[in-house]
């Protein structure tokens, strides 16, 4: 008797590439008074609509916490926290040099971001 196999569906998702902002903490609950740490990510997510490419990006985000012990032993954990914002790309082929997030900015921000960055 001849088993049949079931073909399994390779999940390909249609639709627009999106470039997504996520926010993660970093929480060391073996620490004393450790200044709060964040890590923000742009990932790419493909999705039909906005609304769905947040979504997606949620799952994305959730599904990529970890925790894992530093140099000292001490538990380090990166928790995900939220979906900061979700633009919709408009490279169709996505190849070096490909835009994957993009966002406009007044002078008051522009200064903002090089007073954060100036060493």
């Amino acid at each position: 008797m001849r088993v049949k196999k079931k073909r399994r569906k390779t999940q390909h998702i249609q639709g627009s590439w999106f470039g997504a902002r996520v926010l993660f903490e970093c929480l060391c609950p073996e620490e004393k008074r450790v200044t709060p740490l964040f890590e923000e990510q742009v990932i790419l997510v493909r999705a039909r609509n906005e609304r769905l490419a947040r979504k997606r990006a949620f799952v994305l985000g959730k599904a990529a916490q970890h925790s894992y012990k530093n140099m000292h032993g001490k538990t380090v954990r990166w928790i995900f926290r939220e979906v900061l914002d979700v633009k919709q790309l408009f490279d169709a082929h996505l190849k070096e040099g490909s835009e994957v997030y993009f966002d406009f900015l007044r002078v008051k921000e522009v200064n903002q971001i090089r007073r954060m960055f100036k060493r």
